[in-house]
């Protein structure tokens, strides 16, 4: 062996040890003899990628320019790209050492979590299978793959997957854990809990009593659920998941002396916890309880110091008071640290529109675009640069309402002679599933209730017929979509679709939806179960009316509304995902009940 490759070798053993410092010594004393070598290029980027990221990917540049069709360097890079969430760079350099070399399963494994990582469910289960295809024993690549699948809401797929694994792995607790989700999130609960509940001493406990505390809840037995969830809280003091279904509990069944106290209690137990802090103060403002949301903000950023979530949030409650240049300093702060946080990005876009800035605003929301692609809210704000900024034609060809909201009766389903005959069944039916007393404290809905769980999943004869009625109504929706590769609508839709969530709301007296889009849908739908008498056509004000283009921003003048439609009962509009919608409220006290729900292509 020559003294190069001894000296390579020595480098190589430094890097194996984590002897960063020794590697990069000696690698750079080798590329002094051997300047721009590949392998000593590639040795000296992995040498110095954590501890001086800007020149690792140099190094990583530089060994690929030397030498393009290099697959492990291909994809070593690509490690490093998406462990500082360059993901769109990530996936390119991935691509490209599969393109040359098929055969990597730790490749197409790291491209399916960073697919996963982007909310870009369909692309996970696609590389998660070519992982399996080349080593079937692979046991996280089949979890990835149904955990991809469970995400998108693909529950007859996740089963599969689960089912076919737990063949090979009997036993396997993760594996069995997320069949129990498959049953929960399919309203199969009595076969959720006896999975979870075989689990017991097997499994993170913490995990199964959470889940087992929103199965009680998802059946209504709101005193076991109350009990599990703090079981749950006890066994991990800052298991923020717990926190925020036992809150959602005691907020939607009007226990406001119990709101929030868990929160208080764990941190004083653990005043460290900064999930457990954020989540506190989350919940503050979801409950408008601002002033005192201000004052624990100042007080968690004077314990943990300027990090990057207390300032984003100290941002938007800036925002919210109108602070526009107080709230884009902090922005700016927060993006020093995290320059390619979608939610960051997006909202930093916000104050630029403010500021008139659109250019800039859109530079932004396409950075975002990068690493979340089918985030709709992106959409969304980028057709509201494009209106603000005077781009009518291409606003026009983004939200296009002609094309892309439609607005219609659902057919009569099997059985029935007629809508008329269905629709009073329906009604009640629908009517019993509203059990809470209060209104949700994270979604769009202001003085109303909304069911939980799936709604579309339950066994119920009246709510599969719905659900017969409104398939056809898509079905016609779908076939007279534009031919369009280009359109985010249309260039997602293949063939199939599935329904990725479905719920009823039911608005009182002065209720109404606050404008909104739904960031993680393609197309949303709104069905209407019974309208206000008040609720008509020659209405100036609308009230009651589902409204389209105006947003939440509070931009003023510049704040259009689009599009209206006065609801009836028996109608349906479905629309696009990332068009802002919202309701004028109405002032009788007749209920208005609706089903929403959004579907993805499949």
């Amino acid at each position: 062996m020559s003294q190069l490759a001894q000296q390579f070798q020595k480098a190589v053993n430094a890097l194996q040890q984590n002897d960063f410092i020794q590697a990069e010594k000696i690698a750079s004393q080798l590329n002094q003899q051997a300047p721009n070598h590949p392998d000593i290029l590639h040795l000296l980027a992995l040498a110095t990628k954590q501890r001086e990221p800007d020149k690792a990917a140099d190094y990583f540049e530089r060994s690929l320019k030397a030498n393009p069709k290099q697959p492990s360097v291909l994809s070593n890079y690509a490690n490093f790209l998406q462990s500082s969430q360059q993901l769109m760079a990530a996936k390119q350099n991935y691509t490209k050492a599969l393109q040359i070399n098929p055969k990597l399963p730790d490749a197409w494994y790291n491209l399916a979590s960073l697919h996963y990582q982007s909310r870009d469910y369909l692309a996970a289960i696609e590389a998660a299978t070519k992982v399996l295809q080349q080593k079937p024993d692979f046991k996280n690549a089949v979890i990835l793959k149904a955990r991809s699948e469970l995400d998108y809401k693909l529950f007859d797929k996740a089963e599969e997957t689960l089912a076919k694994a737990l063949q090979q792995w009997p036993q396997e607790p993760s594996l069995l854990f997320n069949l129990a989700l498959v049953y929960r999130y399919t309203e199969r609960t009595k076969s959720a809990r006896e999975i979870l509940e075989q689990l017991g001493g097997k499994f993170d406990e913490a995990q199964r009593q959470f889940q087992l505390g929103c199965l009680a809840y998802d059946d209504n037995d709101f005193e076991q659920a109350e009990q599990l969830l703090l079981n749950t809280i006890g066994l991990k003091n800052d298991f923020v998941p717990a926190h925020e279904a036992i809150n959602k509990l005691y907020w939607e069944h009007d226990h406001q002396d119990q709101f929030l106290a868990s929160f208080r209690e764990s941190l004083k137990t653990q005043p460290d916890s900064l999930p457990l802090a954020y989540a506190y103060l989350a919940h503050l403002l979801r409950s408008q309880q601002y002033e005192q949301a201000d004052s624990e903000i100042e007080i968690f950023l004077e314990r943990f110091g300027d990090v990057h979530s207390l300032l984003h949030m100290k941002g938007t409650q800036c925002l919210r008071k109108g602070d526009v240049e107080e709230a884009s300093t902090l922005f700016d702060k927060v993006l020093e640290q995290q320059p390619r946080h979608p939610r960051y990005l997006i909202d930093k876009a916000n104050v630029l529109l403010r500021q008139k800035a659109y250019d800039k605003a859109f530079q932004l929301l396409e950075r975002a675009h990068e690493n979340q692609p089918l985030n709709q809210e992106i959409h969304a704000y980028k057709g509201l640069c494009m209106k603000l900024s005077g781009q009518e034609q291409e606003e026009k060809y983004l939200n296009n309402y002609d094309d892309y909201v439609k607005v219609g009766y659902l057919p009569a389903p099997d059985g029935y002679d007629s809508l008329e005959e269905f629709w009073p069944i329906l009604v009640k039916r629908v009517q019993a599933l509203h059990r809470t007393q209060h209104q949700p404290l994270d979604q769009s809905v202001c003085k109303g209730t909304q069911t939980v769980g799936s709604l579309l999943s339950m066994d119920d004869p009246v709510i599969q017929a719905y659900k017969q009625s409104l398939e056809k109504f898509i079905n016609d929706y779908l076939a007279q979509l534009p031919d369009d590769n280009m359109h985010p609508v249309t260039s997602r839709y293949n063939s199939g679709y599935h329904f990725s969530g479905s719920w009823s709301v039911k608005l009182f007296k002065q209720g109404f939806h606050t404008n909104h889009v739904h960031p993680e849908g393609w197309l949303s739908m709104c069905t209407y179960l019974s309208i206000p008498e008040q609720v008509t056509e020659d209405d100036s004000e609308h009230k009651g009316w589902i409204k389209f283009g105006q947003t939440s921003l509070n931009l003023g003048e510049l704040d259009t509304i689009d599009k209206s439609v006065c609801p009836k009962p028996g109608m349906c509009v479905i629309f696009p995902s990332y068009c802002w919608h919202g309701t004028v409220p109405f002032d009788t006290d007749e209920e208005r009940i609706t089903i929403p729900s959004d579907i993805f292509p499949s």
